[in-house]
């Protein structure tokens, strides 16, 4: 039997961090406020854990209500993807506000075309549902991913 989509969530009072596993391979990263350093641990650490259960993986980040965020949270990310890039079939973000489009264009000129960039929330959608289509049926053996 295959493992639920399961969801965590990290909040301050500044910002919030919310990670979802919809589908295999499939990680839904929710950022909004202002994101600690901190945070950044995190994320590496979801990436991480479903590298182990998964040949490949495709992110995403709603940053659509993203204000701002230390430097860790852009580099510690962008070096992760670098060092895992074969196993990475995209990284899909959703930016709106400047500072995250230019972390955007940042982290795009590191990866190159592992990022797909969105400023519409219908485009972004449209990709992650597809992913969750495509996604294979979750391996027993991984972990409950409920914290």
């Amino acid at each position: 039997m295959g493992v639920e989509a399961s969801e965590q969530s990290f909040t301050d009072e500044r910002g919030e961090l919310i990670i979802r596993r919809p589908a295999s391979g499939v990680l839904v990263f929710i950022e909004r406020g202002y994101l600690a350093g901190s945070r950044a641990g995190e994320i590496i650490k979801a990436m991480d854990s479903d590298l182990r259960f998964n040949p490949k993986l495709t992110l995403f980040v709603d940053g659509e209500k993203l204000d701002g965020y230390d430097p860790p949270i852009r580099t510690m990310p962008t070096d992760w993807l670098k060092k895992n890039a074969a196993r990475v079939s995209a990284q899909h973000m959703l930016v709106k506000s400047q500072i995250a489009r230019m972390g955007l264009a940042v982290a795009g000129l590191a990866l190159g075309t592992v990022i797909r960039g969105h400023t519409e929330r219908r485009t972004y959608e449209e990709a992650l549902r597809r992913a969750i289509q495509e996604a294979p049926q979750r391996p027993s053996a991984s972990p409950s991913w409920k914290a």
